[in-house]
């Protein structure tokens, strides 16, 4: 309503006559608004993106309609006509990105876990000062359901071996995976190794968030995070 009003006042601003207002009034949008909901079929109430969808298929249809069914002959529309082209370059370009982005984001990750192999006892004396709090307790428990899903990938028992344990590594941060751990085989213990390794991406995201917040780069801000940190390949 007021972006109507301004539009009428520098209309009238710039010696304006008269203004018709039949298309700056909200009756247009509501029929638009109105036709994508009916072109939805039953759904009444379409997503985002569905919504979207169709207002690019209305796009289309009604320039096609007027030519079927138009008393004047027409000439051919390269545009029309490359509609799909576009959609298929469009959808290639998308998945060359996310290759690249694929390649970038593990070599980072390779770049980041270049360090070399800490033993595990002294990665154990190093976090001897576990003493079952929350946070310890539900990086433990992260720690064991990575391994969890990493086991239905992986067929390499030597790569499983490396960030999985038979038993709990430090019993005071387990106890929230022993206690979840109803129903046989459903969680893992991870090793040292790995709960070292959870231990410092947990940390590194937590001051990632505590200094820029939730935004867009969080991703890139936190691999920034980890460069920094002397981490080691776990699991390959």
């Amino acid at each position: 309503m007021l972006s109507t009003l301004d539009i009428i006042s520098y209309l009238f601003d710039k010696e304006a006559v008269y203004v018709l207002t039949a298309k700056l009034n909200q009756d247009p949008l509501e029929r638009h608004f109105g036709l994508a909901r009916s072109f939805g079929g039953d759904e009444s109430h379409p997503t985002v993106v569905n919504f979207s969808q169709i207002f690019r298929l209305l796009s289309l249809y009604t320039p096609i309609k007027t030519a079927l069914r138009g008393s004047v002959q027409g000439e051919p529309n390269a545009v029309l006509v490359s509609v799909e082209d576009t959609l298929k370059t469009a959808g290639e370009a998308h998945r060359s990105n996310r290759a690249s982005l694929r390649n970038e984001i593990e070599a980072r990750l390779l770049e980041v876990t270049s360090f070399p192999c800490i033993p595990p006892d002294q990665m154990s004396d190093e976090h001897s000062y576990f003493r079952g709090s929350p946070d310890d307790s539900v990086v433990y428990y992260l720690a064991g359901y990575v391994v969890h899903k990493m086991s239905k990938r992986k067929e390499c028992q030597l790569c499983l071996h490396d960030i999985s344990s038979a038993a709990p590594v430090i019993g005071s941060d387990a106890y929230l995976t022993i206690y979840r751990s109803f129903k046989e085989g459903s969680l893992r213990h991870p090793s040292v190794k790995m709960l070292h390794f959870m231990r410092v991406v947990n940390e590194s995201i937590s001051l990632s968030l505590d200094e820029e917040g939730l935004c867009a780069d969080l991703f890139w801000k936190v691999l920034d995070e980890l460069d920094e940190c002397d981490l080691t390949t776990a699991g390959l």
